[in-house]
């Protein structure tokens, strides 16, 4: 069994009405719980609790048990996500980030997110992870 070292864990509190819409594009707007309503709308929100880690290309993102491979990383992201639980996964598997907050990953988007689904960024073994669709 490949050991994971866990950097990042918040619990998803609340899917906005319309995240789905964005979803079924390739995004998911993760926004931590004191994001402004016209933003929570299309966002999934979770308790933020603090980053304290180095977001890169390697590490994985897991949403509700389905983890995601990181390709890239924009060059605000990392600061959105200490500061505000904020960040956007964009299910591509570019190599280099389309926009500063995005962060690339391998795989294709959930449907759907449910409240009460862990947000994890981990560290493991590369062969192990490619997410759904990989």
């Amino acid at each position: 069994m490949t050991e994971r070292r866990l950097i990042y864990r918040s619990r998803v509190s609340r899917v906005g009405e319309r995240a789905g819409e964005l979803m079924a594009g390739g995004l998911m707007v993760l926004f931590g719980e004191q994001a402004p309503e016209a933003l929570a709308e299309f966002s999934v929100l979770h308790e933020h609790t603090g980053f304290a880690g180095v977001l890169r290309p390697g590490l994985v993102v897991a949403i509700g048990g389905e983890a995601y491979r990181v390709t890239a990383v924009g060059e605000r992201a990392e600061q959105n996500l200490r500061l505000l639980g904020h960040f956007v996964l964009k299910f591509d598997g570019a190599g280099v980030p389309e926009l500063p907050g995005h962060v690339h990953v391998h795989g294709d988007c959930p449907r759907a997110v449910n409240p009460g689904s862990w947000l994890e960024i981990y560290e493991d073994d590369p062969g192990q992870v490619g997410g759904p669709g990989a």
